[in-house]
């Protein structure tokens, strides 16, 4: 996945998590997140190596930690929502890396 796709995907799930947050309630919400939170760590543990393994956990703790007013300012509705993306994209990149160079040795 290139830069702009992902960049691109970011801003599909935030338009997607932003409009289930002001069509429904704060409850619906949190179950959607406990989802997202449940389906990518069992993504993780069946399908993939470690270093995806702590990408998607350290990704899906965010997600769940953060309280709901503050996960829709600071992932969503700021500016600095970049600055975050780029941090994934970069340790994905960083993992996709470090698998390439286990699997060459």
């Amino acid at each position: 996945i290139t830069f702009l796709h992902s960049h691109v995907f970011f801003y599909f799930i935030k338009f997607i998590y932003t409009f289930i947050y002001r069509a429904f309630n704060k409850v619906f919400f949190i179950i959607l997140l406990l989802y997202h939170f449940f389906v990518i760590n069992s993504l993780a543990i069946n399908y993939v190596s470690i270093n995806y393994r702590v990408f998607f956990i350290i990704y899906s703790v965010l997600f769940i930690n953060l309280n709901i007013q503050r996960l829709i300012s600071l992932f969503f509705l700021s500016f600095h929502s970049d600055i975050y993306l780029f941090f994934f994209i970069f340790y994905f990149c960083y993992c996709v890396w470090q698998q390439r160079k286990c699997i060459r040795t």
